[in-house]
């Protein structure tokens, strides 16, 4: 799921990237180092942490590691809206 799901969206980032613009104008708000990166960089970085993370859990290395950044790269896409 993450290799593949991380594969199209480096792909097409496009589409992501434009639902990930207001939840990511947040995070700029929040660390503005952010400002340097597009929304299509911020899109691209997190699928090549599914696609790596994924295919090295599916490998078995570092199992730990790559669950706990996969786990981590879902947080901001599963927490509710802060108001």
């Amino acid at each position: 799921m993450f290799v593949s799901g991380g594969r199209q969206v480096w792909r097409s980032p496009d589409g992501p990237a434009q639902a990930a613009g207001p939840l990511l104008k947040r995070c700029r708000d929040a660390v503005p180092l952010l400002d340097r990166l597009t929304d299509r960089q911020i899109v691209r970085a997190h699928a090549a942490v599914h696609v790596a993370a994924g295919a090295a859990l599916a490998a078995g290395r570092v199992p730990t590691t790559c669950a706990t950044a996969l786990a981590g790269s879902l947080l901001p896409t599963t927490l509710p809206p802060l108001p």
